[in-house]
């Protein structure tokens, strides 16, 4: 693979990795200024079903593997990857312990997706508990 190739993936990388983070921030904004808490379940949950979605795409066995159908799929997967990366980076981790424990594929499910849906819980959390942090105050002492 040529460098310049290799070094446009990468800045793509970087930069979906970027504007997920920033759009991320962006709602959280959004959502607490309207004083509503849906996103705090919508984005783990929805996140959960593309990590699945990924999981039986790459399973599948009738993937496209050239053509212009498999560039779209396979930039529309590695771009997802990307951005759910800390919650497949911690269920990863746990599931790769569970079948080394020797639990049973349905417990190992269970278990990497109650952890990708709480890795994401936290994510937004965070993102909440910062930005009230942040939050700049106003005394208004003047009458």
């Amino acid at each position: 693979m040529p460098i310049w190739r290799e070094a446009l993936i990468g800045l793509a990388g970087g930069l979906v990795w970027y504007g997920s983070w920033k759009g991320l921030a962006h709602l959280i904004k959004r959502e607490q200024a309207r004083r509503r808490r849906t996103l705090r379940y919508l984005v783990p949950t929805a996140m959960l079903a593309g990590s699945w979605a990924v999981l039986l795409a790459l399973s599948e066995s009738r993937w496209p593997t050239s053509g212009v159908v498999a560039l779209f799929l396979n930039g529309t997967l590695f771009l997802f990857i990307l951005a759910d990366a800390p919650a497949l980076f911690l269920s990863g981790a746990l599931l790769n312990l569970a079948a080394v424990a020797g639990l049973r594929p349905l417990y190992q499910g269970l278990l990497g997706s109650a952890t990708a849906w709480l890795a994401w819980f936290g994510i937004i959390r965070l993102f909440e508990r910062r930005s009230e942090v942040n939050a700049r105050v106003s005394l208004r002492i003047t009458d």
